[in-house]
C-alpha cells in the first residue's frame, strides 16, 4: 500500500537528522525509509516509532524549529536513531510536530544492525530481547526543560520589547503635545475659550467654502452639459443646413429627407431649447422678465 502525503496542507517545515556515522544518502526521505523497510524480514515488523508533540504558539517559526532540533538531537540522534520530523501549522492554534524514529541501530559501516537474540548471543551479551507485556511510549524527560527554556527567553524578549515600546510611545506623545502647544502659542491661543472661538471662526469659513464649492461644482456640470450640446450641434448642423436648402416640389424631397434624419433634427431642436434656457438663467432678472413677456406676446 502506498500513501501520498504530497497534498497535505499546513506542513511548514520538514527535516531529517542523522547520527554522524550514518550514510549521507539517508538525508533523502525515500532512500531512508526504503532502506528501513528492506532491513525488516517479518511481514508484521514495526518500521518506526512515531511521536506527536504540541508546540507553543508563543515562539517564532525559527525558535520552534530550533526547539525541535535540540529536542531530537539530545533525546534520539545522540542515541543512534535517525529522525524524520515535520512541523504542522494550519493557523488554527493547533501547532504540532510529528517525529518518526528508526527502530534498528546502524553499525560503524552504516548498515542496519541485527537486534535479534541470536545476534546478542553471538556478541556474548547476557541480555535478552523480550517483548514487553504492554507497549510503553518513548519517554522524553528533556522536553519540559527545553520548553521552559525557550518560553523564558520569549517572555524576556516580550518584556524588553514592551518596556522599549512604552518608552518610545511616551516620547512620541510628549513630542506631539509639545508641537501642539507651540502651534497654539504662536497664534495667541492659551485658553480653552480662545481655542473654541478660533475653531468656531474656522468652522464658519469652512462652511462658506463648502457652499461655494457646491455652487462651483453645479456650475461646472452645467458648463460641461453646454459643451456637450455644442459638440452635438456641430455634428448635426450640416443636416439642418441641408434641410433648409431643400423644397418639397412634386417629389416631396424635403419631407423624405426630414423623415430619414428625424433623430438628428429632433436633437437639434432639443439643443436649441436647452441653450435658450441656460442663456436666460445667466441674464439679469429684468431681461428675463422681458423675455417672458415676449414669449407671452408670441
Amino acid at each position: 500500500m502506498t500513501h501520498d502525503y504530497t497534498r497535505k496542507r499546513g506542513v511548514v517545515h520538514t527535516e531529517i537528522m542523522l547520527p554522524p556515522h550514518v550514510p549521507p544518502s539517508f538525508s533523502d526521505r525515500a532512500i531512508l525509509w526504503n532502506s528501513v523497510e528492506l532491513a525488516e524480514k517479518a511481514g508484521n515488523a514495526q518500521l518506526a516509532r512515531e511521536i506527536d508533540t504540541a508546540r507553543p504558539i508563543e515562539l517564532s517559526r525559527e525558535e520552534q524549529i530550533r526547539l525541535v532540533r535540540e529536542y531530537c538531537s539530545s533525546q534520539f540522534v545522540s542515541k543512534g536513531m535517525c529522525v524524520d520530523f515535520a512541523i504542522h501549522d494550519t493557523d488554527s492554534g493547533n501547532l504540532h510536530c510529528y517525529i518518526m524514529l528508526t527502530m534498528r541501530p546502524l553499525n560503524e559501516r552504516g548498515a542496519w544492525a541485527d537486534i535479534s537474540n541470536e545476534f546478542l548471543e553471538r556478541a556474548g551479551s547476557a541480555e535478552r530481547e523480550n517483548a514487553p507485556e504492554k507497549p510503553q511510549p518513548p519517554k522524553s524527560p528533556g522536553l519540559a526543560n527545553l520548553l521552559m527554556k525557550y518560553l523564558s527567553v520569549q517572555r524576556e524578549k516580550s518584556r524588553k520589547y514592551s518596556q522599549s515600546w512604552q518608552r518610545q510611545h511616551a516620547a512620541d506623545e510628549l513630542k506631539t503635545v509639545s508641537q501642539a502647544v507651540n502651534f497654539l502659542a504662536g497664534r495667541g491661543i492659551s485658553t480653552l475659550a480662545e481655542l473654541d472661538a478660533s475653531l468656531s471662526s474656522v468652522r464658519e469659513k469652512s462652511d462658506a467654502i463648502r457652499e461655494g464649492m457646491k455652487a462651483a461644482e453645479k456650475r461646472m456640470k452645467e458648463l460641461q452639459k453646454l459643451i456637450e450640446y455644442g459638440e452635438n450641434y456641430l455634428k448635426y448642423k450640416p443636416v439642418h443646413d441641408e434641410l433648409k436648402t431643400l423644397k418639397n416640389g412634386w417629389t416631396n424631397k424635403r419631407d423624405k429627407y426630414e423623415e430619414a434624419h428625424r433623430a438628428e433634427v429632433a436633437e437639434l431642436q432639443n439643443i436649441r431649447k436647452c441653450v435658450e434656457i441656460a442663456q436666460r438663467a445667466d441674464q439679469p432678472e429684468q431681461t428675463q422678465t422681458r423675455a417672458k413677456r415676449h414669449d407671452i406676446n408670441r
